[in-house]
């Protein structure tokens, strides 16, 4: 892959046929700033970073809303590498099993790039990969299903006639060996 300041120099010699030397020198200023761009989107991409601090990589694929809290769970040891927990200014690399528990599941992601600037949406699956076993994806569902009850949310406290209905359902109403009912 070219560096930054080669394809900085081909697209102004490309734009300015002669190649013109003393056009370069008199818009350095201005290039710095197309150049530091070209850094960032080779560093976006992952071409140049080969290690990535653990609590950047967690804000950057968007698993933490702020890097703060990024680094709260690295302090909290709810972030995991290779069944170690690890501070915030760990390294992580390609290849790496990063997993994160959030009671009661432990989701795992793979590291597949790096990157220290937060992303779009729409690229995180480039960069890391969900690895989280079965057996806690089913928790998640368990977790949902037992969310669910019989009541609508928002609809208030039940009246005394729903809660002598709920009552006599929970405890329901037995008869004795004479044929007399219990009370």
């Amino acid at each position: 892959m070219k560096s930054p300041e080669s394809l900085l120099a081909s697209r102004i010699k490309s734009r300015h046929s002669k190649g013109n030397l003393d056009f370069i020198n008199q818009n350095f200023q201005f290039n710095k700033s197309i150049l530091k761009f070209l850094r960032q989107l080779t560093d976006i991409e992952g071409f140049m970073k080969t290690e990535v601090r653990i609590d950047k990589w967690l804000w950057a694929v968007r698993l933490f809303k702020t890097r703060t809290l990024a680094a709260e769970a690295c302090k909290k040891g709810k972030v995991i590498i290779q069944n170690v927990q690890v501070k915030p200014s760990r390294n992580v690399k390609v290849g790496d099993v990063v997993s994160i528990k959030r009671n009661p599941i432990l989701f795992s992601f793979k590291v597949l790039a790096l990157s220290e600037n937060r992303m779009n949406a729409k690229l995180v699956p480039g960069f890391m990969e969900n690895v989280t076993t079965p057996d806690q994806l089913e928790l998640i569902e368990l977790g949902k299903i037992a969310g669910q009850t019989g009541r609508d949310r928002g609809t208030g406290r039940p009246t005394k006639k729903e809660r002598r209905d709920l009552d006599d359902f929970i405890e329901p109403v037995f008869m004795d060996e004479e044929g007399d009912w219990d009370f």
